[in-house]
């Protein structure tokens, strides 16, 4: 989380210093959590993204958490698959769902990794 500078309302602009926190103390509005974006340009490029692991740590420059809170199970990587049937059923030009198939054995021997 180096690279979070703060987190700013998008309807006030009001600033916080990161904490768990998601609605302005004013306002109401959003959180957005601002980045330094120089500092992140110049230790992330395409290479080392695509050079990352297969799942969201990939991004880990780019995330508002650090990477010890790591869930497992490859988070991140949900492929997204037409449904070109459906949709010429639905009279809709293009549908994408993401498919979330978890093997049963795979994902007890995760947990029992984790014990």
């Amino acid at each position: 989380m180096s690279h979070v500078k703060n987190l700013t309302c998008r309807e006030c602009g009001h600033t916080y210093d990161v904490q768990p926190i998601h609605v302005c103390e004013f306002c109401f509005g959003p959180l957005e959590v601002s980045y330094d974006y120089n500092a992140i340009s110049k230790e992330l490029t395409r290479d080392t993204i695509s050079n990352g692991p297969a799942n969201i740590w990939r991004y880990a420059p780019l995330l508002p958490v650090d990477y010890e809170f790591d869930v497992g199970m490859d988070t991140g990587m949900t492929p997204l698959t037409k449904a070109n049937n459906l949709g010429k059923l639905a009279g809709i030009k293009s549908i994408i769902y993401k498919k979330t198939i978890v093997l049963i054995q795979l994902f007890r021997s995760k947990i029992v990794s984790f014990q």
